[in-house]
């Protein structure tokens, strides 16, 4: 390294500006020691000098580092970490060069190679640090806060606990963000869950007194009755803050999702998802089987496979089925495989409760994708779920006297009044459902309306300190 430092500095230029100056830049950036901005100190010096004989000799300087960036990395005695280094920063290098002075038309080819893996980690390391860093230098000036809760196992079997936090300053600006990801490496019970949030709490100094709800995804170990964390928390909280509560909430989708659950159409999905494996799971089918809606010019491709763990799965598998029925039925005919969904398929009844279940599916997946987004208060939510709830009391009583208007699918089939009845029932059982899932927000229904309609709300159900300036708000007519 010594032998080659001095033949570097036999070659620089005699001039009235140091040219060890150009020299020791590139040796700084050889030891990975220069300062932060280096580069920009530097690339501005040699180019915004006026005379071109400097800028010739600047160029020089840089030319030789660059030289050495090129060089350095073949030597056999240096590590292959070190090396891969060296490569990322005389990739950067070259940039920034190419682009301040040597050759603007190839920068596209400069950024076409990629980073090394150490690189990318780094980055990606850097990242998370800068937005940990604005989580919590945002969370020290929260008013109020709330937390979601979600447990789960990761692909290694490692429990972990997914705090996310919604928190508004005194400027109302609200700030969304994931807090922290708590590992968990041996049981789960409430209490390991509440010291493993609480301790993240501290870690952001957030203080219990101003948290305002706690939101969970319905796990035992979070919800439970003696020992979950939910009554751990609030346990907590009235010791240390005993005017202090907070509500909780279980999460408003996973409801949505346990509620369609309810419906009893496993004599229908049954066939469908048979009949979906059968053709998907077999290359062979597979392949024949989207050459043939391709030759007939079919309107779909291909059928959908379904995933329990989508929400929106099963809505989109039934419609897409029910396009290509004729399709599907077609084929296995064809290919002369015997299928329970071709069999059903030749049943009346079976086939109306198979449109049914495209219907409702659609409109379920409707209020789930009203549910989903970024922003949304639990205030808006529940009015989604509380109209959801009186169109299924519309659409049963409808049903009921065979008018099928908000049933596309349905009012095509000609069916018994037997079957109208039984397809009520199933809408009335699913509306009881709803009511029966969501009551713990329509125990703070009062609450809610305070925030979407305070011109219209209850003055005696609002809290003693509002009750005076939301008479007066209500009475105003200006």
């Amino acid at each position: 390294m010594e032998r080659r430092r001095t033949e570097v500095g036999k070659l620089r230029p005699e001039g009235r500006m140091r040219p060890s100056n150009g020299i020791h830049a590139a040796l700084q950036i050889l030891d990975i020691k220069c300062p932060k901005g280096f580069y920009n100190q530097y690339f501005k010096i040699g180019i915004v000098l006026a005379d071109s004989r400097e800028r010739r000799r600047w160029t020089f300087y840089f030319s030789t580092a660059f030289t050495i960036f090129q060089t350095l990395p073949k030597m056999s005695d240096s590590k292959p970490s070190k090396k891969r280094e060296i490569e990322d920063e005389c990739r950067v290098f070259n940039k920034e060069w190419t682009e301040s002075v040597m050759c603007p038309e190839i920068i596209s080819k400069v950024e076409a190679i990629s980073l090394s893996r150490r690189t990318i980690v780094r980055r990606i390391d850097a990242i998370a640090m800068n937005i940990q860093d604005q989580v919590l230098t945002a969370s020290v000036s929260f008013q109020w806060f709330s937390i979601t809760l979600h447990e789960s196992n990761d692909i290694q079997d490692t429990a972990q606990v997914l705090i996310y936090i919604r928190g508004i300053d005194e400027n109302f600006e609200i700030t969304e963000e994931l807090l922290s990801i708590e590992y968990l490496k041996d049981t789960v019970t409430g209490k390991d869950l509440y010291n493993s949030v609480i301790n993240s709490l501290i870690r952001s100094r957030l203080s219990l007194d101003k948290l305002a709800s706690i939101t969970t995804d319905g796990a035992p170990s979070l919800i439970g009755k003696h020992c979950g964390l939910l009554t751990l928390m609030n346990d907590k909280i009235k010791e240390d803050f005993p005017s202090h509560s907070v509500l909780s909430f279980h999460c408003i989708m996973h409801q949505e999702s346990l509620c369609r659950s309810s419906f009893k159409l496993k004599h229908v999905m049954d066939p469908v998802v048979r009949a979906v494996n059968l053709i998907r799971a077999r290359g062979l089918n597979h392949r024949q089987f989207r050459s043939f809606l391709e030759d007939i010019e079919a309107d779909f491709t291909d059928v959908l496979y379904h995933t329990n763990i989508r929400w929106l799965s099963i809505g989109k598998v039934l419609k897409r089925m029910w396009d290509v029925k004729e399709e599907v039925v077609l084929f296995f005919n064809m290919k002369d495989i015997s299928c329970d969904f071709s069999r059903e398929m030749e049943c009346d009844e079976w086939v109306c409760d198979f449109a049914f279940a495209v219907d409702i599916m659609q409109k379920l997946n409707e209020l789930n994708t009203k549910l989903q987004g970024k922003g949304l208060f639990a205030h808006e939510l529940y009015v989604e779920v509380k109209a959801f709830q009186l169109k299924l009391q519309l659409f049963s009583k409808q049903l009921k006297e065979q008018n099928f208007v908000h049933f596309p699918l349905l009012k095509t089939r000609t069916f018994t009044q037997a079957l109208s009845d039984k397809y009520s029932y199933q809408l009335t059982a699913q509306r009881d459902e709803f009511i029966r899932r969501f009551a713990d927000f329509k125990a703070i229904e009062g609450q809610f309306d305070l925030l979407s309609s305070p011109f219209a709300c209850d003055v005696e159900t609002a809290a003693e300190e509002l009750q005076v300036k939301l008479i007066d708000l209500q009475a105003d007519n200006s």
